[in-house]
């Protein structure tokens, strides 16, 4: 799954790629840098690229502390997250603005 966020919603996430948030709340956000790699014919998914290793993807992701079915626990949830621009947004709520001139 996919979530769009402007260049300043992304901006304003902090970034845990090699660790995770503490305070577990319920609906806490933040992203994380991923990269996959290929070494000696196998894929991996870290924080960063070895030497020698074969980049696959870029990926930043967005996690979420979510509501466990374990009494006691947190879940996370990860979402790839794509960086939309201001003005596509913009276009559409001035399109709206605009309907009935």
């Amino acid at each position: 799954m996919k979530v769009y966020l402007t260049k300043e919603e992304f901006d304003d996430l902090l970034e845990y790629s090699m660790s995770v948030p503490t305070g577990t709340t319920i609906g806490k956000k933040w992203k994380r840098h991923v990269y996959s790699f290929e070494a000696h014919g196998q894929k991996f998914s870290a924080y960063y690229v070895p030497k020698n290793c074969t980049l696959i993807s870029d990926t930043w992701l967005l996690g979420t502390y979510a509501k466990s079915k374990k009494p006691g626990y947190v879940d996370i949830t990860w979402k790839d997250i794509e960086v939309v621009g201001e003005l596509e947004i913009d276009k559409v709520i001035r399109r709206f603005e605009d309907r009935g001139k």
